[in-house]
């Protein structure tokens, strides 16, 4: 979004000087909307900053800055406490301002709302709410999506384009014909229409709300630009309660328990929306934030009972129970499905360890393909440091690697306590090995992970960076070989896809 699109036809002066003829043409009520937007998106201090520069020798129209800004606040708010606020600097009068016309956005525009009124064709919410956002959903975007691919790179499987393709042609002309259908997974779907379809539309009992949520999760990624898929968590029931611990297991519930001083602190920091002091509580905040745009997949682990996997839907509130001195805050979730950590390890591998409550960001692919069993493959893996370090020492021992550096065994487990080595091995030469494996492509941490085994005299070294083949030698070596390697290797292969 820019300032521009924003302002349209209108000039910045319109907004901030209020003795200039085009500040009373224009409407009130559509200036609160397009500074309501400008908030929105960010561009408001830029906007600001941008007529200060334009104006800078006519210092009469940047003082009237601060003015223009107390007359909004007085409409926003009340006379009053414009006065009281008249006292403070532009920059606090700037300040307070944005906290009104956040309100202001919360109460009256939501995505959510606009999609919705597209899909009702309410035309008087629709256009209310598209001087807002700014952006057309009756508008064919296919051009800027195919842009959009381009820019990000995106694998074919994995492609925008498919997901536009799929709302436009099948799910906006089935919701107007009340067809509320579920789909197969055909060769056909690409993997961000076989994900929506799995999360949103996989049963037989599906309803038009089913499709609501389907179609505004596809709005969102097409035209609001939002990235796709829905972020995981883990949640951690350690109480000592095991009673507790067993009814949230049977009730398909996650829940954080409060029943010290600082948990009661943390709590009225969590009910007046501010960032609580304690780990747990800050990420038990973050699970609240992200469900007000979006669900959330948890993965729940219950002490001594075993793992589950679940959806928390978008907009879920979190329950109080309990009395005064101990009390838990809970949400519920759908589509439970028990994991058997024992037959899926590599799910243990990627889960943070030691912490109540925290978001997954390694392997979400992974992920994805354990809840919802996802039949598209991509053309590319999802590789943590430890993966690294295996595929490195599997390829040490295959035909790919130079000779001189083909090992025989290893002397010490691979990625294990030494801070520097993360593969120590007798080559088949009988030399000792040493080497550092890093997936970085940053020229300066490459330099001090290189410069740190300088030290170690009297052994082969060998380095892998996340760098493009031009930049290899003798004994820096690219990941991406590795993986080319073993992509074409019928054995190796399937190693790959199991890590």
């Amino acid at each position: 979004m820019t300032i521009e699109k924003i302002l349209n036809v209108i000039s910045k002066r319109t907004l901030f000087d209020t003795f200039a003829n085009e500040f009373n043409r224009i409407d009130l009520e559509y200036k609160l909307i397009i500074l309501a937007s400008l908030n929105y998106y960010n561009l408001l201090d830029k906007t600001i900053k941008e007529y200060k520069i334009y104006n800078r020798d006519r210092q009469y129209l940047i003082d009237e800055i601060k003015n223009s800004l107390l007359f909004y606040y007085e409409k926003l708010t009340s006379e009053t406490k414009k006065l009281i606020l008249s006292k403070k600097d532009e920059k606090e009068v700037l300040k307070e301002l944005k906290k009104e016309l956040k309100k202001n956005i919360e109460v009256n525009f939501s995505i959510d709302k606009y999609i919705q009124s597209y899909l009702d064709k309410n035309e008087k919410i629709f256009k209310e709410q598209k001087s807002f956002f700014k952006i057309d959903l009756s508008r064919d975007i296919s051009e800027e999506i195919k842009k959009r691919d381009d820019k990000e790179q995106m694998p074919f499987a994995e492609k925008y384009f498919g997901l536009y393709d799929f709302l436009s042609n099948i799910l906006l002309p089935n919701y107007y014909k009340k067809n509320y259908m579920t789909f197969p997974i055909e060769m056909g779907m690409n993997y961000q229409i076989e994900y929506l379809v799995k999360h949103y539309l996989e049963n037989d009992n599906l309803c038009k709300q089913d499709y609501e949520n389907a179609i505004k999760y596809a709005f969102r990624i097409l035209y609001f630009n939002e990235q796709p898929y829905h972020k995981f968590f883990i949640a951690r029931m350690n109480f000592t309660n095991e009673k507790e611990i067993s009814e949230l297991y049977k009730n398909n519930e996650i829940a954080i328990l409060f029943d010290t001083k600082k948990d009661y602190e943390d709590y009225e920091k969590l009910k007046n929306n501010e960032m609580p002091k304690q780990q747990y509580v800050q990420r038990w905040k973050l699970i609240k934030q992200e469900l007000e745009n979006k669900d959330i997949i948890v993965i729940a682990s219950y002490k001594n009972l075993g793992y589950k996997f679940g959806v928390i839907p978008k907009g879920s509130k979190s329950i109080k129970t309990g009395s005064d001195k101990a009390f838990l805050l809970k949400y519920k979730f759908q589509k439970s499905k028990v994991i058997d950590i024992d037959q899926n390890p590599t799910v243990q591998t990627i889960i943070p360890s030691n912490v109540t409550i925290s978001p997954i960001n390694k392997k979400n692919y992974k992920l994805r393909k354990e809840f919802y069993d996802m039949r598209v493959k991509l053309p590319y893996y999802e590789f943590d440091d430890n993966s690294y370090e295996i595929l490195v020492n599997e390829w040490l021992r295959s035909k790919y690697a130079p000779n001189k550096y083909q090992i025989k065994f290893n002397l010490l487990k691979v990625g294990g306590n030494k801070k520097d080595i993360d593969i120590y091995a007798l080559t088949k030469n009988n030399e000792k090995l040493i080497v550092q494996v890093s997936n970085t492509n940053s020229k300066n941490t490459i330099k001090k992970k290189i410069d740190r085994l300088s030290n170690y005299n009297n052994f082969l070294k060998l380095f892998f960076f996340d760098i493009n083949s031009d930049e290899e030698s003798e004994n820096i070596f690219s990941l991406k070989r590795v993986i080319n390697d073993f992509k074409q290797d019928n054995e190796y292969s399937k190693l790959l896809e199991k890590i």
